[in-house]
């Protein structure tokens, strides 16, 4: 199953002139992750960086501990940042993107605010590059952490292992700091026992592909689940800050816009959680044969045409054969219903205006089956209101090779 959680917050920063180090865009409905050039070269004859900007997102997670406290989501599932491109332009073919657990900058968590790009003057109403709020927030930067990296002996927050690092917003030799406060464990990744699977970087390589993200980051939302650390929300960038990285790497040029919740979008951030949920509990006779010399049919038994976004309905399915033999009786005829077998098909779901797949065929939308036929439950709450959806299945065949079933099978789902 798929389930779907949207940001509390969103916003985007730039140190690109002294100028946006104050500007909020938590109003805007673009999400800019982007390189500006001052126009001349460095040491190196290299184009010398002017600033960058830095992605800022919060998920409640408040719903989704109750949902796992109540069974509803196991602890096991999978969680993915999903953000959606806009617009690109000078973007290098090769590149890494990383997402890092925000820390609280001193005593107060950010502020989304309402500014946007166009407006002049800027509202600066919440977050900027240079504090977390800028009418009465404080400086991103902690006390003590200058030019060197702050380890967790230097603060308050207790932690069950080792010392992580914490990374802070801007570059000592050009920019001013800010940016951001965040946890950096993969400075000490390989060090004293420290591993990759404690630390809670994230990140998502490309090489000559789509700018959408789709970043693995539960090992992150399940330290702000058990409690280990402050839900405070995270920070997507190009990896590192210092001499080296990418991002102040001159050759990984990009300007990204992604989608912003401000859009009002199917392509909105999202946190997606997807789990197995599928059992298969049928014991009688009536499987489907899947040679291809029979013509399959693939179909629904009580699809709605309108649902309530709160809804988690049980989507019935069954399948048969296209040509019914005739069979001479004296009795009331009835169709050769059938279930589909195990771990053979699928079920998918798009957004009918775009085209864009919600529920992707995979090992999180296997069909299940009960007594009475096979099914699959989605949770609907998280798919936009007022908009029509597809039900598309695929069904593996005897030979190895794989059949889609378009029926036509729509549903809008409403508030």
């Amino acid at each position: 199953m798929y389930h779907f959680i949207y940001p509390y917050k969103d916003s985007f920063v730039s140190d690109e002139n002294s100028m946006m180090e104050n500007h909020n865009f938590g109003g805007d409905e673009n999400l800019v992750l982007r390189k500006t050039f001052t126009g001349k070269s460095n040491v190196h004859g290299e184009p010398q960086i002017d600033g960058v900007t830095r992605i800022l997102l919060y998920f409640n997670l408040s719903e989704l501990s109750q949902s796992i406290v109540a069974t509803e989501i196991p602890t096991d599932a999978q969680y993915n940042l999903r953000l959606y491109e806009k617009k690109t332009s000078e973007l290098a073919p090769k590149y890494t993107l990383t997402s890092y657990m925000l820390y609280e900058s001193q005593s107060m968590a950010w502020t989304n605010g309402t500014g946007v790009m166009e407006s002049d003057p800027n509202k600066q109403d919440g977050v900027t590059w240079e504090k977390t709020d800028h009418r009465f927030g404080d400086n991103w930067y902690m006390p003590g952490m200058d030019s060197i990296p702050c380890t967790m002996a230097q603060i308050t927050t207790p932690m069950y292992w080792g010392h992580p690092y914490l990374d802070g917003g801007g570059q000592t030799d050009s920019r001013s700091y800010g940016g951001g406060v965040w946890y950096d464990e993969g400075y000490f990744v390989g060090n004293n026992g420290f591993t990759e699977s404690l630390a809670t970087v994230s990140r998502q390589g490309y090489s000559y592909e789509s700018p959408d993200i789709n970043m693995d980051v539960t090992r992150m939302i399940h330290m702000w689940l058990d409690g280990t650390r402050e839900n405070y929300g995270m920070v997507v960038k190009w990896p590192g800050r210092w001499s080296g990285s990418q991002e102040i790497d001159p050759k990984k040029s990009g300007n990204m816009n992604f989608y912003s919740y401000e859009a009002d979008s199917i392509y909105s951030p999202k946190i997606e959680i997807k789990y197995d949920t599928s059992t298969y509990t049928y014991t009688g006779d009536n499987i489907i044969e899947t040679d291809r010399s029979k013509d399959v049919n693939v179909y629904m038994l009580n699809l709605k045409k309108i649902y309530k976004e709160k809804e988690s309905p049980k989507f019935r399915v069954a399948a048969r054969e296209r040509i019914q033999k005739k069979v001479v009786s004296t009795m009331k005829s009835i169709s050769n219903v059938f279930v589909l077998p195990q771990d053979k098909a699928w079920y998918s779901i798009t957004d009918i205006m775009t085209g864009e797949v919600i529920v992707p065929f995979d090992n999180y939308s296997k069909l299940s089956s009960d007594s009475k036929s096979s099914y699959f439950k989605q949770n609907l709450k998280g798919f936009i209101n007022n908009r029509t959806y597809k039900i598309k299945f695929k069904l593996q065949m005897t030979d190895g090779k794989y059949k889609i079933f378009d029926g036509g099978f729509e549903f809008r789902v409403v508030s």
